[in-house]
C-alpha cells in the first residue's frame, strides 16, 4: 500500500493491524558480549512470530546486524541492504525496538526515518511509541531532533571544558601514535629506539642540505622507515619537524570549528598556536635550538613554495626538454640534463644524467645539441597538428564525460562526511575518558582504530583529488592546444611552449652503437608515437 492510502485508512479509525501491509523488522546489538547476543537472539525470535501472528500482514524476511556499533552505518551490511530494498517497494513497514537501533546519533536516525517515509515506508519504533505512518509522527520526530541537537551542543561544550581542564592538569591529549614517545596515563615517555630516528631527522634537516624526498632516502639507507617498513612520506616528516612536543612543549589551538554543528576542522595559522613549555610531562628529544633551526628552514622553504605558486611563471620548468628527454641505455629511464661544456660554450647540449655524473664508462648515450633538437621539434609539431582538430574535439568530449561519470566532487564529499562522523566519535570517546567512564587503555585502543580509519579516508581523498586534477590538467592542455591550432602558430617564438603542450616524452637511442647516429622515440600526449633518425652535428631536417 502507498502512504496516501495507508494514512487515509488510518484517518477512518483503522489501525495498522487492520491493513494489508508487508512488514519486516530490523534488529541490532552493539557488541559481541554474550548478554547482547542473547538480546539479538530474542529479537530475531520475537519479530517474525509477532508479524506472522497478525493476519492482515505479510511477513518479509528481517534485517540483522550482529556485534556492530550503531555510531556509523558504514559496516552495517544488514541496515544498508534494508535502506536499498526500501527504495524498491520491498516492504511497507519496519518494526524495530527504538530510535537508537538505527543509530546512536538521534539526528541520523530521524534522517533515515524521513528517508524511508519519502520512499513510502513507515517505521514503528516500539519503545519510543512512534509510528511514522501517522501524520503526527513528523511533529514528534522534529521535537526529538531539537532535543538531540541541544544535547549535541551541550556535549560539545562539555568536551571543550574537559579538554581545557585536562590541559591545565598537564595531561597530554590527542593521538597516541607519535614517533619517539609512548603515552602512559596522560604523560609521554621516550621510546629510546624511535627517539634515535627523531634525532636523526632533526640532525639531517638542520644542515639545510636536505629536502624531504632526499631526507627520506637518506633515512631509509640508515634503516629508518615508517611503521610499514617503507620510505617516510613528506607529510610525516613535516609533522615531525613542526611538532613542539619534540622540544618538550605542549601545543593547542592548532585547529578550530565554526560551531558545534559544523564538524569540519579549520587549521589555525601557526602564529596563533598556543605553545607552552611542559617538560615534566613531555620530556624533550631534541634541544630548543635545533628544533627552532629546523622550523626556520621549513618556514623559509614553505614561503618560497607559496611565492612560486603565486607566480606560475617561476614554477614552470625552465627549459623546453626538462623532464621530457630520457636515456634508453639503463634498466630504468634516466633523464637528460641541460649543460654548457668548456668546448661548447656557445652551444647548449643535453646529456644523460649518469654520463654527466659518472662519465662515459657509466653511459655512452649520444650528447644532443639543443638547437638541433628545436629544429626537429618544429618540423615534427608542424606535421603533427595539421589533422588534429577532429581528434582534439573528440578528446575534449571524452574528458568532459570522464569528469561527469567519475563525479569526483561527490565522492570526495562522501569521504569527508565519513571523516566528520569519525571526528564526532572521537569527541564522544574523549568525553567518556575525561568523565572516567572508560579507562585510558580502552580509550587508546578505540581512538587508534578511529585514527587509522580516518587516515585511510584521507588517503582516498588525496588519491581522488589527484585523479580529478589529472583529468582537469589534461583537458586544459587539450583546450589550449585546440586554441593554438586555430590561431596563427609562431614556432620561432613559442616552440618551447608547444613542445611542453604536445610532447609527453622523448626516449633517446643509439643507432648501431654510434653516439653520433641518434633515434628519437617521440611520445605525444594524445597517444601517438613517432620515430626520428638523424646524425648529431649535421642539419637534422
Amino acid at each position: 500500500m502507498d502512504i496516501y492510502t495507508i494514512r487515509s485508512e488510518l484517518s477512518k479509525g483503522k489501525t495498522i493491524f487492520d491493513l494489508p501491509l508487508r512488514v519486516t523488522y530490523y534488529a541490532r546489538v552493539s557488541s559481541e558480549k554474550v548478554e547482547q547476543l542473547n538480546s539479538l537472539e530474542n529479537q530475531v525470535y520475537y519479530y517474525p512470530n509477532y508479524i506472522q501472528n497478525v493476519k492482515s500482514w505479510t511477513y518479509i524476511k528481517g534485517y540483522v546486524d550482529e556485534g556492530i556499533s550503531g555510531s556509523s552505518t558504514l559496516k552495517r551490511d544488514g541496515f544498508l541492504k534494508m535502506v536499498r530494498d526500501g527504495k524498491y517497494d520491498t516492504f511497507d513497514l519496519i518494526l524495530t525496538k527504538e530510535i537508537s537501533r538505527f543509530s546512536r546519533d538521534t539526528l541520523d536516525s530521524i534522517g533515515y526515518a524521513r528517508e524511508f517515509l519519502k520512499n513510502g515506508v513507515g517505521i514503528l519504533f516500539e519503545n519510543d511509541n512512534i509510528n511514522t505512518l501517522y501524520t503526527d509522527a513528523e511533529l514528534r520526530l522534529t521535537i526529538m531532533a531539537s532535543i538531540a541537537q541541544d544535547e549535541l551542543r551541550k556535549l560539545s561544550e562539555r568536551v571543550r571544558f574537559g579538554m581545557k581542564r585536562a590541559i591545565e592538569q598537564k595531561r597530554v591529549l590527542g593521538n597516541n601514535i607519535i614517533y619517539g614517545f609512548n603515552k602512559n596515563d596522560g604523560k609521554l615517555e621516550i621510546d629510546e629506539k624511535e627517539a634515535e630516528f627523531v634525532k636523526e631527522v632533526f640532525s639531517l634537516y638542520a644542515t639545510g642540505n636536505y629536502g624531504f624526498k632526499k631526507l627520506a632516502k637518506q633515512l631509509y639507507q640508515k634503516g629508518f622507515t615508517n611503521r610499514k617498513g617503507s620510505l617516510l612520506d613528506q607529510s610525516t616528516l613535516t609533522r615531525i619537524i613542526r611538532n613542539p612536543k619534540y622540544k618538550g612543549f605542549y601545543c593547542t589551538n592548532t585547529v578550530t570549528r565554526l560551531d558545534y554543528k559544523n564538524t569540519k576542522q579549520i587549521r589555525m595559522p601557526q602564529e596563533q598556536w598556543k605553545v607552552f613549555e611542559c617538560k615534566d610531562t613531555i620530556p624533550p628529544i631534541v634541544s630548543d635550538e635545533i628544533w627552532d633551526k629546523c622550523n626556520k628552514i621549513l618556514k623559509a622553504r614553505s614561503d618560497t613554495f607559496k611565492n612560486k605558486q603565486k607566480n606560475k611563471t617561476i614554477f614552470q620548468t625552465r627549459y623546453a626538454f626538462t623532464k621530457l628527454l630520457y636515456c634508453n641505455e639503463h634498466e630504468t629511464l634516466t633523464p637528460f640534463h641541460r649543460r654548457v661544456g668548456n668546448k661548447t660554450k656557445d652551444k647548449h647540449t643535453w646529456a644523460c644524467y649518469r654520463y654527466i655524473k659518472f662519465g662515459v664508462n657509466q653511459c655512452a648515450c649520444p650528447i644532443l645539441i639543443e638547437s638541433e633538437l628545436l629544429e626537429i621539434m618544429k618540423h615534427v609539431i608542424k606535421s603533427y597538428i595539421n589533422n588534429k582538430n577532429e581528434i582534439i574535439t573528440d578528446l575534449l568530449k571524452r574528458y568532459e564525460e570522464a569528469e561527469i561519470n567519475n563525479n569526483y566532487n561527490k565522492q570526495i564529499k562522501i569521504l569527508n562526511n565519513k571523516i566528520n562522523i569519525i571526528k564526532q566519535k572521537k569527541d564522544k570517546l574523549l568525553e567518556l575518558v575525561i568523565n572516567g567512564y572508560i579507562e585510558n587503555t580502552e580509550f587508546s585502543k578505540r581512538n587508534d582504530v578511529l585514527s587509522q580509519e580516518m587516515d585511510e579516508y584521507e588517503k582516498s581523498i588525496n588519491s581522488m583529488q589527484n585523479q580529478k586534477d589529472n583529468v582537469k590538467n589534461a583537458k586544459d592542455n587539450i583546450e589550449k592546444l585546440h586554441i593554438e591550432i586555430q590561431n596563427e602558430l609562431n614556432f620561432d617564438k613559442n616552440i618551447d611552449e608547444y613542445i611542453k603542450l604536445i610532447i609527453d616524452k622523448i626516449i633517446v637511442h643509439k643507432i648501431n652503437g654510434s653516439r653520433k647516429n641518434v633515434n628519437l622515440e617521440i611520445f605525444f600526449k594524445l597517444g601517438e608515437k613517432k620515430f626520428i633518425n638523424y646524425d648529431v652535428g649535421k642539419k637534422p631536417i
